[in-house]
């Protein structure tokens, strides 16, 4: 069978460009053909054999765009144009596209497309309710409302789609009309836990991690995953434990106005930002952690806390979306109102005191991740692949 993987968020840290990760090494382990559509690297790749798949045909999608955030508008066209170029060569079976609003289906191949969010599905119409989260919310309303539109178009025309959440699938279902029939929720898988690494020590000391108990933040959109909630939240939790936020992700932007924040709390002190870094190093900061707090105000999965839950880290998330599909309140995490800061600041200093309870989310969370296995993923995406390859 010829596979066409396209993916506009190739090796990014993001949920889309770990999935695509995922996805292209498992088709490699099984000795699948199939072809890369990804965008071009901006900066010359010294080792591609790290870079990307070493068994894969390479096509580089080159985007010319001066806004960041519609770069997968570029990408969707340039990608699909190149597809249909080498269409009649390769004789492609199926493509998948690993994140659906980055391509557009032209119905000569069955085509498959994975959602991983529905947040611009659900953009209120009263630009006022994105005031209250985010700082930006006048771009952002621009933004949502030009992508929900490209939803609505590009999204029916898919053969089938997989969602990575009961709760995306119900909401992109209902705001744009898509069948039952073409649906179908495959939940991203999570790998065998990494080992900590040598230099684990190092990053330990390079942080000034010693007594202090470290509180994990990861979150490549700093608005969305609910910083200014933990941030705020900061004070409380400060006067009685000896802390240190470690916050990983976020634009340049995003983590200025966050720091400014910490500066006018006072706490800034307490928090290290330390943008972007490879998926492959995350790992080591799950381990010298002490906790993850995520408390999201829109959440589709969220991978990161089977990912901490995998190598023992307890979780504090938001009540959001997909999430309490895979964490119970109490009994492998605990879920907060993103809001509510007082809220946050208990739950984190409940779990740092109380040795007990603690372990029980340890223990019932590293059970939890375990049912999220690559194996069950590529069972289920192969069987969709072998499904609409001979429809």
């Amino acid at each position: 069978m010829s596979i066409c993987l396209v993916s506009k968020d190739w090796n990014k840290t993001n949920g889309p460009g770990t999935y695509a990760k995922d996805l292209s090494s498992e088709l490699e382990e099984k000795g699948l053909d199939f072809t890369l559509v990804c965008p071009k690297p901006k900066q010359p790749i010294r080792n591609k054999d790290d870079y990307y798949p070493k068994n894969a045909e390479i096509i580089e999608v080159s985007i010319q765009s001066h806004a960041p955030f519609l770069y997968w508008f570029f990408f969707a066209f340039n990608a699909s144009i190149r597809i249909k170029r080498i269409q009649k060569k390769k004789k492609f079976r199926i493509i998948h596209v690993v994140d659906a609003r980055g391509y557009i289906p032209n119905g000569d191949v069955p085509t498959i497309g994975t959602v991983h969010d529905s947040y611009i599905a659900d953009v209120s119409l009263n630009p006022l309710r994105l005031r209250r989260f985010y700082f930006d919310w006048v771009t952002r309303y621009l933004y949502y409302n030009f992508a929900k539109i490209w939803e609505r178009l590009i999204l029916p025309r898919y053969t089938a789609l997989v969602f990575n959440s009961h709760f995306t699938k119900s909401k992109i279902c209902l705001r744009y009309n898509i069948p039952p029939a073409k649906s179908k929720v495959i939940y991203p898988s999570v790998a065998e836990p990494l080992s900590p690494s040598e230099g684990i020590e190092n990053l330990r000391s390079k942080l000034g991690i010693s007594d202090n108990k470290v509180i994990l933040f990861i979150g490549m959109n700093l608005q969305r995953k609910g910083l200014e909630f933990l941030i705020r939240a900061a004070k409380e939790i400060i006067s009685e434990i000896k802390t240190k936020f470690i916050i990983i992700g976020g634009s340049p932007i995003e983590q200025q106005k966050m720091y400014r924040l910490c500066k006018d709390l006072k706490v800034e002190p307490n928090f290290t930002f330390l943008g972007k870094i490879p998926h492959s190093e995350i790992f080591d900061f799950y381990y010298l952690s002490d906790i993850l707090v995520v408390p999201s105000i829109v959440e589709a999965f969220g991978r990161v806390y089977l990912e901490a839950m995998s190598v023992g880290t307890p979780v504090v998330a938001g009540k959001a979306g997909g999430v309490s599909e895979f964490i119970k309140d109490r009994y492998n995490g605990i879920l907060v109102t993103p809001s509510n800061f007082s809220e946050i600041a208990d739950s984190i200093k409940y779990v740092l005191k109380n040795t007990k309870f603690r372990n029980e989310l340890i223990k019932n969370g590293k059970k939890t991740s375990g049912q999220f296995s690559t194996n069950s993923m590529m069972e289920k995406t192969l069987r969709l692949y072998e499904n609409y390859s001979k429809s």
